[in-house]
């Protein structure tokens, strides 16, 4: 049997590369969120009481925001 036959819309292999699509494609934006979430809070975490202030967070926000695991929001 021909792959193009197997790959016809709603067949189980169709939905099956659907679904590890779809999987990976999920992984992927949560990877980049998390890094996102990481490089953020390390930035938070190195700025000046003044440049803080000028973003309207405390030191004390300022601090607990960078503890946080990247994993979280």
């Amino acid at each position: 049997m021909q792959l193009t036959l197997l790959l016809k819309n709603n067949s189980p292999l169709q939905l099956a590369f659907q679904s590890i699509y779809n999987l990976t494609d999920k992984v992927k934006q949560k990877v980049h969120l998390w890094r996102q979430n990481y490089i953020s809070r390390r930035e938070l975490a190195q700025l000046s009481p003044e440049q803080l202030m000028d973003i309207g967070k405390t030191n004390k926000q300022a601090k607990h925001e960078a503890a946080k695991p990247f994993w979280l929001k």
